[in-house]
């Protein structure tokens, strides 16, 4: 799982990041507020994953080199739900753990995606 774990991290950091900027890029205010929250609060869920693995496995070296371009944030974000669905299918019920923060991470995700299509 260490391979794949770290790539699906350094996506969560591309992500977070990717958000960040369109948060500040968008000169809609209600996606503004949506993107905000959405790396803000994923953040939290990328610390929680890692401190739980890194708990069960030992520490991880990340070593992040994170590129980030504009992009149609909407796209960014239902490709990046199904990056979080697979990833949830790919795990065993013995982590059931991860699947949990992941389901949340995916929940995040999509209503963002429904604030920036339906709210913004």
């Amino acid at each position: 799982m260490n391979k794949s774990f770290i790539n699906l991290i350094n996506k969560l950091f591309e992500a977070r990041q990717t958000a960040h900027n369109e948060h500040l890029r968008t000169r809609k205010y209600s996606a503004h507020k949506a993107l905000q929250g959405f790396y803000e609060d994923i953040n939290e869920f990328i610390d929680e994953i890692v401190e739980v693995y890194q708990g069960e496995f030992g520490i991880v070296e990340f070593g992040t080199n994170i590129k980030v371009t504009e992009v149609d944030i909407i796209q960014y974000l239902e490709t990046l739900g199904k990056v979080l669905k697979s990833a949830n299918a790919a795990l065993k019920d013995s982590h059931s753990h991860y699947k949990n923060i992941l389901d949340e991470m995916t929940a995040l995700t999509y209503r963002t995606v429904y604030k920036l299509k339906f709210l913004a």
